[in-house]
């Protein structure tokens, strides 16, 4: 998360943007097999089919044209019974491959309308009533309103293509017996010299009606083979990660690339693949076709070597996206397996920035997200999508601007006591971090579109409540209770805001307690970067604050000084301390700010060696206790000469980084208080020619080192006194005598 007290970073540079963009190659996918036999038993039916057609033209053209008068009786009738045969098998096979396709569809519409009838009749409790189709699933075929009927039918899809098959091996069995039979007798091998070139005629005949049969039934025996004996169709099912329930898809696919390597080239099967079919499946009118290319298209996306091309064109494809966002509020029973599976793959697709944005641009696509969030079953994966779609700001501008989101998501957030957390279950602390991660990430949006979404989280009653339950009954997990700390310190950053969130009772009794808990104890049990974000909370909130200042003095008269001890513990934790300290010495008593400076001697001892945003925090504070200090005390303890060196090179530094914006101005300030506290520092001061430092200083100051708080490139907070201001009133206090 970016500190909200310093400005938002430089871009990444485009040579890393390039490297990742490259994609790797991707693996075959797993129908590949698959596909490749579809190839292969259609160059074998085609070559059958070819031959059959030879073998037909030349018993009509050459056999019944040209020796008709003169064939035996019995060279007729097996030329008869061959061709009635063949055209038998080829009729067969043709209408076979119909209705294995329609085998697996029609199976599949079964048990949709027997889904949708038994739903029909629970909830209109007669199964008198009309038929009534959803709007978005109109029924478009004769077929379709049939169905269960030809599925409670003796004569079902499977039965009538089984029983073709059976006709096409009895077919192609009686053309090799038959051939066999003829080719073996003595008249057609040579023997017979009754009409040579009739002879000659009739064995072309028999060879091509006996080649075309071998063929067609050793490409049935590779099929038997593949399917039947290897089990090919049941481990692509597998290996696409699909339930035995999809085994039809798979089958429906394949008759699909093998009826297309049949009508044109051979080769028109290799660009088919299952993630197209499903695709496809999802545009189709049928509750189990979409649910099928839903489950095909979920199961590519779990597999890590096939789910970034998978996200890609689902991504690419037009409709798609828009489909899998129309079915997220398909509420009927029927759908909730459809519902349920497309915002699986919502939120697995979401995780690609490019996808995310044309999610966010359908109209209506954050109101059907917002509806899982109203479903218990799938509240988590909603809250996902979300959370993948808020990682751009502008999307997290979108989202809080869509009705009624932000109470939705601060409803989640809700615990009541430390027992009510405890009961609940894994999924529902799931929910729980969702939520807060979400809230989290809008509350960091940045500019003056995130200044207004962080007033809308505010201004739901609910939310700071809830934040602080959180921070009171969470102890047992720190990761949530950091969540809290973010979103509050963020909401913060308001004054309006900051002023509501410590006037809500417990709010900054738990901040404290968090954060003044002993080191040792935060170290060993791994909390100690929750310490640190407690620190930042009370850092905002202190902030020109002085009803919050005197929220976090009031309580226990030992808090004071419990802060003041955390500048002797964990260089992290006493950085954080010092900023604290020094937001709270603006509002606190005589007395109060005297026991702060008590720690002054130490603070300017530590200025001597310290470095970074340890050096900041020192020289903020010791330019506040400074003041407020015993000066003979200051000028016994200190080293003059070495602090005033110290600060001339801080002056002499080139405009400060984005990480350490406020070091110059608090050298300048300290250099000021020093100067009006001690005559002998101010001499160190002049001798160290820290006067013509500061002159230069006025052509590198700019307006950013002017604010304390900041909201990605735009300043939220700003400081009383401006550096100029500030330069000014350093040289007059060096320049008085």
């Amino acid at each position: 998360m970016e500190s909200p007290f310093s400005p938002a970073g430089a871009a990444p540079s485009s040579g890393s943007l390039r490297e990742k963009s490259v994609r790797k190659p991707s693996p075959p996918p797993p129908e590949h097999e698959l596909i490749l036999v579809a190839l292969r038993l259609s160059v074998l039916e085609k070559a059958a089919s070819g031959l059959g057609v030879v073998a037909f033209v030349w018993a009509t053209v050459v056999l019944l044209g040209g020796f008709v008068t003169s064939l035996e009786a019995r060279d007729f009738w097996i030329i008869s019974v061959l061709l009635l045969t063949e055209g038998t098998r080829v009729f067969s096979r043709s209408h076979e491959l119909e209705w294995q396709q329609a085998a697996p569809r029609i199976s599949i519409r079964t048990r949709a309308k027997s889904i949708i009838n038994h739903t029909r009749s629970t909830i209109f409790g007669s199964s008198s009533q009309p038929d009534l189709v959803p709007a978005h699933k109109p029924e478009t075929k004769l077929s379709d309103k049939n169905s269960s009927d030809q599925g409670a039918s003796f004569f079902t899809a499977n039965r009538i293509s089984a029983l073709l098959y059976v006709m096409q091996l009895a077919s192609a069995l009686v053309c090799v017996g038959l051939s066999v039979t003829r080719l073996s007798t003595a008249e057609l091998s040579g023997i017979s010299t009754k009409n040579k070139n009739q002879d000659y005629a009739l064995g072309i005949f028999y060879s091509l009606v006996l080649a075309e049969a071998l063929i067609f039934l050793a490409e049935r025996a590779y099929w038997e083979f593949q399917v039947g004996y290897k089990g090919l169709v049941s481990r692509v099912t597998r290996e696409c990660r699909l339930g035995t329930d999809q085994i039809d898809n798979v089958k429906r696919f394949y008759y699909e690339v093998y009826s297309d390597c049949l009508k044109g080239s051979v080769f028109d099967g290799l660009g088919m693949d299952l993630v197209a079919y499903g695709m496809d499946d999802l545009q189709e009118n049928n509750a189990r076709e979409q649910l099928g290319g839903a489950c095909i298209l979920l199961a590519f996306l779990e597999r890590e070597d096939l789910a970034e091309e998978t996200m890609r064109r689902i991504g690419t494809k037009p409709g798609v996206i828009e489909r899998l966002i129309e079915m997220l509020t398909w509420k009927e029973k029927y759908e909730e397996d459809i519902q349920r599976v497309a915002a699986q793959i919502v939120c697995q697709v979401a995780c690609q920035k490019s996808v995310s944005f044309r999610i966010i641009a359908i109209a209506g696509a954050l109101e059907n997200i917002a509806s899982l969030l109203h479903d218990r079953q799938l509240r988590l994966v909603g809250l996902r999508i979300l959370k993948r779609i808020a990682t751009d700001q502008q999307n997290c501008i979108k989202i809080g601007n869509t009705g009624g989101m932000l109470p939705i998501l601060v409803t989640l957030i809700e615990i009541k006591d430390g027992f009510e957390l405890k009961k609940k279950g894994r999924d529902e602390l799931k929910v729980l971090k969702k939520s807060l991660q979400i809230l989290k990430r809008m509350a960091t949006t940045t500019g003056y579109q995130g200044k207004l979404l962080r007033e809308d989280i505010a201004k739901v009653v609910f939310t700071i409540r809830h934040l602080r339950n959180i921070l009171e009954h969470a102890q047992n997990h720190p990761v949530l209770q950091e969540l809290a700390l973010d979103i509050l310190t963020n909401l913060a950053l308001d004054d309006c805001a900051r002023e509501n969130i410590g006037s809500t009772g417990g709010i900054i009794r738990n901040i404290l307690q968090i954060f003044l808990q002993g080191t040792e104890q935060a170290t060993a049990n791994s909390k100690l970067r929750l310490c640190q974000k407690a620190g930042e909370a009370l850092n905002v909130l202190a902030l020109r604050s002085p009803g919050n200042c005197r929220r976090m003095c009031r309580g226990d008269e030992k808090t004071l000084d419990q802060i003041i001890a955390k500048l002797a513990d964990n260089p992290k934790l006493a950085t954080r301390a010092a900023k604290i300290l020094r937001n709270l010495c603006a509002f606190l008593s005589q007395e109060e700010a005297r026991r702060v400076a008590t720690s002054t001697p130490k603070l300017l001892e530590f200025i001597l060696v310290a470095e970074g945003k340890e050096l900041e925090a020192a020289l903020g504070l010791a330019a506040a206790t400074v003041p407020h200090s015993n000066k003979s005390s200051l000028d016994k303890h200190i080293d003059s000469r070495a602090l005033a060196h110290k600060i001339a090179g801080i002056l002499r530094r080139p405009p400060p980084s984005h990480k350490l914006l406020r070091l110059r101005r608090y050298a300048v300030e300290l250099l000021t208080v020093l100067a009006k506290s001690s005559e002998r520092f101010k001499r160190e001061i002049q001798e160290a020619g820290i006067a013509m430092h500061l002159r230069q200083m006025l052509d590198t100051i700019s307006d950013v080192e002017n604010f304390y708080t900041f909201s990605g490139e735009f300043g939220l907070t700003r400081h009383v006194k401006t550096m100029e201001c500030l330069l000014a009133l350093a040289q007059r206090a060096l320049e008085e005598p």
